[in-house]
């Protein structure tokens, strides 16, 4: 498969991050070259991701799950605060307990099992959110999802 070529702007605390990881300016590649680094954080992240994914635990119903991600506000936004709070963040979305009840599931079930879910667990339905809503995700940037939103290792939600 052929690569694609592209530049990615990254700020000083990114460097840092790949430097402790053994990264180092090196042009033409090379196992400690920074786009290595970069791509084996990424496919690290990818697996924790999967790892965790409270659908595929049975930890939450895959309808909630859904509704997250298309109606949790702008999604990349969200602070590390937000995320440890999702329930609560979510009980003060507008429409989202509305939209919660119209799909069947208690309104007050939901933002407990939300709830009682891991930092990590939450962040992989922050994840979703960002992926379906992320124009370049697959998603319209509204909300609703344009395909699956998923990569080809990825989950089968939202």
């Amino acid at each position: 498969m052929a690569r694609a070529k592209t530049t990615v702007q990254v700020q000083d605390c990114d460097i840092a991050f790949l430097a402790a990881r053994g990264a180092r300016s090196q042009r033409g590649g090379g196992d400690f070259c920074r786009s290595a680094v970069l791509h084996r954080a990424l496919v690290q992240l990818e697996g924790l991701l999967a790892a965790c994914d409270p659908v595929a635990a049975g930890r939450i119903d895959p309808r909630l799950a859904q509704l997250v991600a298309r109606l949790l506000p702008r999604p990349w936004e969200r602070t590390e605060f937000e995320i440890e709070e999702l329930g609560r963040f979510l009980a003060r979305t507008p429409g989202f307990l509305d939209a919660v009840a119209a799909a069947g599931l208690g309104r007050e079930a939901a933002l407990a099992g939300i709830e009682g879910l891991s930092t990590a667990e939450k962040l992989v339905l922050v994840d979703a959110a960002v992926r379906c809503q992320a124009p370049a995700g697959g998603g319209s940037g509204a909300g609703e999802v344009e395909g699956d939103g998923m990569s080809e290792r990825g989950r089968e939600w939202p």
